[in-house]
């Protein structure tokens, strides 16, 4: 008699390793050279990547965001990690901003926030009064820092992160070059001063695409802005910074983003509020339907998780055929093992990955044994 089991996939694990990076210009650089944690600023940089020979920064599993004038250069906008290669996808273009959105073949580790930003200054959001601390990071040259200017070096290797604070809202209107032209931004702008906070940092070339950013509702750091350009004195000193202001821009990212998971849990917001009423409510190892399927697993397969007849599994199976739930919105595989105790045998795929039937699909089998065991794997397309 032939056995069946069934098993939920997709691909997460990635290990990240910088390496050729650039380096902000920052008032302290040793301290600036580890993460702010050991300041005691609770923000992970390493989500932000060195793309195009510039900045970008990691918004969700498969998504970063960067400068359209950064999206627009050439190359081919791969990312080597750890020795593996992450390919771009497609680049999407706001149609006036300087912002451009890229999608890569695989998740990544992390990502940012990029709702709920309250306290750029005090008083509320975008409010009055004086602008509270901000964070910047990039992969821009170095530089040396004067009283009220910084002045872009010539090494790198290492990306750093530094402080400023805003000092004005404004519409720039950027030429970003290439193909792109010009594009009308609203921004913020940091001014340079080290008098204003501890670790005082300016973007330098190559920081365009980097990030600047602000603690939000739930007290964690989001990012507010996209590093865009350099405002200059002359060729050497650098007075300050415009960021392109992501709150003015979090619609038309999510409508790109058409699988946006806020709470990063690997469950998109309009699925959670279809099925919760809030974006955030679901937890993805939760089995609302006792089906025995977690939420997460109800999302990969594309059931139902508040139906509990609605869930993955094998319907029906022969000697030449097997049929499974599934759907036009996923891929699917059938494997197959000989033995499920013997050492050194592994799962066989029978045919290709593929995109399923509404509903169930049936799957001719083949087999030249007497006894095989087989499961069937679902996956995002």
């Amino acid at each position: 008699m032939r056995k069946f089991s069934i098993s939920l996939f997709v691909l997460l694990t990635i290990i990240i390793n910088h390496t050729n990076v650039y380096a902000i210009a920052v008032d302290d650089y040793t301290v600036a050279e580890e993460s702010p944690s050991n300041v005691g600023y609770n923000l992970d940089i390493s989500y932000i990547y060195h793309y195009k020979g510039a900045s970008a920064v990691a918004i969700d599993h498969y998504w970063l965001l960067t400068a359209a004038h950064i999206g627009d250069n050439g190359g081919t906008g791969e990312l080597i990690i750890n020795g593996e290669t992450f390919t771009q996808q497609e680049v999407v273009f706001h149609d006036q901003a300087d912002l451009a959105l890229v999608r890569f073949d695989k998740p990544f580790p992390g990502y940012y926030f990029i709702d709920g930003i309250i306290n750029h200054k005090a008083g509320g959001f975008w409010g009055t009064t004086t602008w509270y601390e901000l964070i910047m990071a990039g992969y821009g040259y170095d530089g040396n820092v004067g009283n009220d200017y910084f002045t872009q070096g010539s090494s790198y290797g290492v990306l750093r992160w530094g402080t400023n604070r805003g000092t004005k809202e404004e519409t720039e209107v950027i030429d970003v070059g290439e193909s792109t032209g010009m594009r009308t931004s609203s921004c913020f702008t940091v001014e340079f001063d080290l008098n204003d906070t501890d670790y005082e940092a300016g973007g330098n070339i190559r920081d365009s695409g980097g990030a600047v950013f602000a603690t939000n509702s739930i007290g964690e750091w989001a990012l507010a802005g996209i590093i865009a350009y350099r405002a200059v004195n002359n060729d050497a000193n650098g007075t300050g910074n415009a960021a392109v202001k992501i709150s003015d821009y979090t619609n038309w990212i999510k409508s790109i983003i058409i699988d946006y998971d806020s709470d990063k849990d690997f469950l998109p917001d309009w699925w959670e509020e279809k099925y919760s009423g809030s974006t955030t409510s679901m937890d993805a190892e939760a089995d609302e339907d006792n089906d025995h399927s977690s939420n997460y697993e109800e999302w990969i397969a594309n059931t139902v998780p508040t139906n509990g007849m609605s869930f993955f599994h094998i319907t029906a199976s022969t000697f030449t055929n097997i049929v499974f739930i599934s759907s036009s919105n996923r891929e699917f595989c059938v494997e197959y093992k000989d033995s499920l105790t013997a050492t050194g045998i592994v799962w066989q795929i029978d045919g290709d990955w593929a995109i399923g039937d509404d509903t169930e699909t049936s799957k001719p089998i083949i087999s030249s044994v007497e006894s095989r065991f087989y499961r069937v794997r679902a996956k995002l397309p």
